[in-house]
């Protein structure tokens, strides 16, 4: 299952940011949560073993598929977002996102590949829409609700698409119209799914 291999993925990835936070922390040194100057000298500590990590899985870590099974492979896209977001906050906010931008560019220059591109794009306007305050429109009710069961949708639409694959090959494998009706019903019938996994499930 899709959504079994995600969650052991993304098991890795929260483990090793908070592996980045707990090294930072220690690094940094103690610290009084009331120190402006300790607090700071901690995030740049975080943000610059999250860019070292970052960068060495944009170059390296994601450009050989032996690691996709680790964190190390996920890790570059899963950090833009990240320094998207701590970007959006510095004094210089615009400068931050064009570096991220660079970055990024750079590994897309070594290496082309459409999953990087993509992260790079919504770390990018993600960046943007938090920097120019414009999230209002996500509160959206139907987005909201969207967003809210993302998760439950993506656990288990994969089994779900499977069924309507295997019955639509078997009964119209020759008509496309009646295949694309079937990809239609099968998003609505993930999404009615994936709402009622949130509701017994994910939101108890």
């Amino acid at each position: 299952s899709a959504g079994v291999w995600y969650v052991a993925i993304d098991l890795q990835l929260y483990s090793l940011a908070v592996l980045l936070f707990w090294l930072g922390q220690k690094l940094a040194g103690p610290m009084d949560p009331h120190d402006v100057v300790a607090r700071s000298r901690l995030t740049a500590w975080v943000v610059s073993l999250t860019s070292m990590l970052m960068l060495a899985s944009l170059l390296f870590f994601n450009r050989d598929a032996g690691f996709d099974i680790t964190g190390l492979y996920f890790f570059g896209s899963y950090a833009l977002g990240m320094m998207a977001r701590w970007a959006s906050g510095r004094r210089h906010p615009w400068l931050w996102l064009a570096a991220l931008a660079a970055v990024g560019g750079l590994a897309l220059m070594l290496e082309f590949r459409i999953r990087i591109a993509i992260a790079l794009a919504t770390s990018m306007l993600l960046g943007v829409v938090l920097l120019r305050g414009s999230w209002h429109w996500l509160h959206h009710g139907l987005l909201a609700w969207l967003g809210r069961i993302s998760y439950s949708v993506f656990l288990i639409h994969f089994p779900i698409c499977l069924l309507f694959n295997a019955a639509w090959h078997h009964w119209f494998p020759t008509q496309p119209w009646v295949n694309i009706l079937g990809m239609g019903l099968a998003l609505m019938s993930s999404l009615a799914c994936g709402h009622l996994f949130w509701l017994l499930v994910e939101n108890r």
